[in-house]
């Protein structure tokens, strides 16, 4: 059981390897499915890397806002000291009071972050460290102006001393604004060292995708376009032996009747359309039936051959025809020819077979076999209808040369004949034996 399983599944894996078709579909949807991978990580990233830049926008937004946020304060603790109007006074400090919230909250926010503002407060060990100097100064300020809105707030006359506040925050001032224009710089370093790396991953990834495209091609589709190149060109190879088979004879390798009557259509199209010539010589193998009953349907397909080549042979021009017309018949068609040519072709014919030396020894016939034909030649014009009739008269004149063969030579006889009231044309028949 275990071992006919084994061959089962060795069979199905030999088949699906040997199985053109499944391997090219199983490496076309591989590649796809990598390339569409790749183009997914490729979204997944370009949208991670815009989230990165507003957020990193909004960190170097608000850590610029610091300073001025800083100098406002500054210049709030100033117009306070000098302030005249008790009114004017507290309006001040309301708004020092805001901006100095914000100041902290915004602090604060760049150090451990703060959803609300968008900050995510994961600062890098030199950012750190930065923000640990700076604090000091931040601290200060941030007391003296506090202490400057509570004195503002308590005060009922202007104007108030403010002088040590003034000093302590600009001793610290600068210290402050010039630690944060050092956050700022590591910031905005920081952000385009990003956006660089997201570039590489992009570049990456669009020349992975563009080095699985090549491979698909190299590998898949080349590999493809000659399997189906192969398959058309053997498919071309098939149906033009097909044609041939379909339009030869099997047995003596000439046309058969098929491909005689397209043939003939076309030349009796272009006799017509032209006003040429056109000749037929029909051919039978005298006596053929005896020949086969007396030496075997082996020996009489030997001999339809031979005739056949002999046939060939003869028709020397390359707009001559030779077909098989069925069983031990033949037809010529000889295009652009008149009687006489006609005439000298049906001669070689008979000679040529005679030469062949098939012999023929049966009660009725001595000697060597020999064959039949009848002629038909006519000038066709414009106002000639297509019709069948030429080869009714050809028919007629090889039965007639069958039928009286013993009182004609080999140069036959020419003579005029209307073969029939269907006839569309004058015909000249050449019956020879």
């Amino acid at each position: 059981m275990n071992n006919r399983r084994n061959q089962q599944e060795a069979q199905k894996n030999e088949s699906n390897e040997s199985d053109p078709a499944r391997v090219f579909t199983v490496r076309y949807v591989l590649a796809l499915s990598l390339v569409a991978a790749l183009i997914v990580t490729g979204q997944v990233l370009v949208q991670f890397s815009l989230m990165q830049q507003e957020q990193d926008a909004r960190t170097i937004n608000i850590a610029g806002r610091q300073r001025m946020l800083s100098q406002r304060i500054h210049a709030h603790v100033l117009t306070a000291e000098r302030e005249t109007d008790i009114d004017r006074l507290r309006a001040r400090t309301v708004t020092l009071q805001r901006d100095i919230a914000l100041w902290k909250r915004s602090h604060d926010g760049l150090r451990y972050g703060d959803v609300g503002l968008g900050l995510p407060g994961k600062n890098n060990p030199e950012i750190q460290v930065l923000f640990v100097s700076l604090e000091p100064h931040f601290i200060a300020m941030k007391a003296v102006a506090e202490e400057v809105v509570t004195m503002g707030e308590a005060t009922d006359a202007t104007p108030i001393d403010l002088d040590p506040q003034v000093l302590t925050v600009l001793r610290h001032e600068g210290s402050f604004l010039d630690t944060m224009d050092r956050i700022v710089h590591v910031y905005e370093k920081e952000a385009a060292a990003r956006v660089a790396k997201l570039q590489r991953i992009e570049l990456l990834l669009m020349a992975s995708a563009l080095l699985i495209l090549a491979l698909e091609a190299a590998f898949i589709f080349r590999p493809a376009v000659r399997r189906i190149r192969a398959s058309v060109s053997e498919l071309t190879r098939a149906s033009k032996v097909f044609q041939q088979l379909s339009l030869s004879d099997g047995l003596t390798g000439i046309p058969n009747r098929r491909c005689f009557d397209v043939v003939y259509q076309r030349e009796l199209r272009r006799a017509i359309r032209n006003s040429e010539s056109l000749s037929i010589v029909m051919i039978d193998v005298d006596n053929f039936k005896e020949y086969n009953d007396n030496f075997g349907h082996q020996y009489g397909d030997i001999c339809l051959t031979r005739i056949a080549q002999t046939l060939r042979n003869n028709a020397r021009r390359p707009g001559d025809f030779v077909a098989r017309y069925g069983g031990d018949e033949f037809v010529v068609l000889l295009p652009n020819t008149d009687a006489r040519g006609a005439h000298d072709v049906a001669n070689k014919m008979q000679n040529a077979a005679k030469a062949l030396k098939i012999q023929h020894s049966s009660p009725n016939v001595q000697g060597a076999l020999t064959i039949s034909t009848g002629v038909v030649s006519a000038k066709l014009t414009p106002s000639d209808k297509m019709s069948s009739g030429l080869l009714r008269a050809a028919d007629a004149a090889l039965y007639r040369a069958k039928s009286v063969r013993a009182a004609y030579i080999a140069n036959a006889s020419l003579k005029e004949d209307r073969l029939g009231a269907s006839h569309d044309f004058k015909v000249t028949v050449l019956e020879t034996s």
